[in-house]
Formats: structure tokens, sequence, C-alpha cells
């Protein structure tokens, strides 16, 4: 379960660590979302069999080339698995909540994303080490953070694993330290 009712840590994010729950405004809908809210699917009833297997966190900004190619994988990958994965971006670079409206529209992204404020890029950057963008963290059904990838994914195969292996009904908790771990060579 997640750490309910405490802010955004600014200690580092690690493997294994629960994540702490947040809510933010999606760009494109104006409603909030939270990341426990995330796991609870479309009826938001905890417990229940909609109830998501994992949520992809991807920290991303607008004008970030390697961030901008890796979407469409992510949304092709996101497309297949979306019945047990939930995804949502934070623009924690500084881009405006109209900015990531835009954006999210113009890629075509079917997720909630939404820019965080100054504050919380720090908290983010100094928690989550954020060194590069886009990092994309895992978050299992447990609340773990299960995986911290820095960098452009540059192709679905990875994304496609990367939900599978975190979605599976058999799936035991693992701390994944690098995506070539489930991505075969």
């Amino acid at each position: 379960a997640l750490i309910q009712g405490a802010s955004f840590p600014t200690t580092a994010i690690k493997l294994g660590q629960i994540m702490t729950d947040f809510t933010v405004t999606d760009a494109v809908t104006n409603k909030k979302v939270s990341l426990s809210g995330l796991f609870n699917g479309p009826d938001g009833v905890a417990n229940t069999e909609d109830d998501k297997k994992m949520v992809l966190i991807n920290f991303f900004f607008t004008t970030c080339g390697p961030c901008i190619n890796e979407i469409p994988y992510m949304l092709a990958s996101y497309e297949k698995y979306k019945d047990d994965v939930a995804i949502i971006g934070l623009d924690s670079n500084g881009d405006t909540q109209d900015d990531v409206k835009y954006f999210a529209i113009d890629m075509g992204v079917n997720f909630p994303m939404a820019s965080v404020s100054e504050l919380w890029s720090l908290a983010i950057a100094n928690s989550a080490g954020i060194t590069s963008y886009p990092t994309n963290l895992v978050i299992d059904r447990y609340g773990a953070v299960t995986l911290i990838e820095v960098g452009g994914i540059t192709s679905q195969t990875p994304f496609n694993l990367m939900f599978e292996y975190f979605s599976a009904d058999d799936y035991k908790q693992t701390l994944v330290t690098d995506i070539a771990q489930i991505t075969p060579v």
C-alpha cells in the first residue's frame, strides 16, 4: 500500500521503497489525479477486478527530444496493456499546465499528464534522483518502487516486457535494477 498523508519525500527514492501517494491536476481534463486513484481503475474503488497492477510514472518535459521519441512506443504498449497498467506523466522541468496540455494533445497521449510546481520539481529531483529525462519509475501493485529507468526507451519491446512483467497474474515482487533484466538480449 502507498504511504498516505505525507508530503512527497525529499530524500532519495530507492528501489524497494514504498511510494508516497500524491495528487496532481491533469493538464488536459483539469481533474485531480492521485497515484492511489490510478491503481483503483476506472470504477475508482479499491480491491476490485479492474484495479491496475502497476503504475508507470514518466518524468518528462515538453521540449525533451528523448521524451518525445519514447512516447509513441509507450502509447503503443499502453494500448495493449491498459487494462492492467496505468501511466502518469509528470513534467518536472518548469513547463506550464498549458504547455503540457498542448503537448499531450499533439502527441495523442491518453493518460494523465501534469506540470508540477517548482517546489515539487525540486522534491522530485532530490527524491527520485532524476539526473536525466525521461526517467520512468514503476510502482508495483504493492506500492513499492520496483524499477527506476533513466533515459529514453527507443522501442516498444522494453515497454511491452515491463508492462507484462509487472502486471502478470503470477508476479512476485522483484526489484529490477536495469530494464535489461527483463528485456531479452
